[in-house]
């Protein structure tokens, strides 16, 4: 169980960082499947991988923030609620930038994000 879970952390850390397709991944894991013995443990696709990491529940929040890095568009218990604004209290930055998809639909994709991991659960 041990390696299972340090080879299904690398593995996602290794998407992560270098923004692997989950094609790829999976491609990757049947070759450490077709590589390593039979009776081995290791997940067989990028969706058994990150159930098993869910499991640890260690959670992370996405935060929009602008584009100079000046000011993050989310709401705290201090009265701050930033997350409803549409551009920066600075610098004027839009938070999102508009796709159009098929049939004239309109998404906002967050120009920039960050992603914390909080660290009461951790400890």
């Amino acid at each position: 169980m041990e390696l299972k879970l340090s080879v299904c952390i690398r593995l996602l850390a290794f998407k992560s960082n270098w923004h692997v397709p989950n094609q790829a991944l999976d491609s990757m894991e049947k070759l450490y499947l077709d590589l390593t013995p039979p009776n081995n443990s290791l997940t067989k696709n990028y969706y058994k991988a990150k159930r098993l990491i869910l499991k640890l529940g260690l959670k992370s929040n996405k935060i929009d923030c602008c584009m100079n890095g000046c000011m993050l568009f989310y709401d705290n218990n201090n009265g701050k609620n930033d997350a409803s604004l549409l551009e920066c209290k600075f610098y004027g930055h839009a938070q999102y930038q508009t796709i159009y998809l098929a049939r004239r639909q309109k998404k906002p994709i967050s120009l920039k994000s960050m992603f914390y991991l909080p660290i009461i659960p951790r400890l």
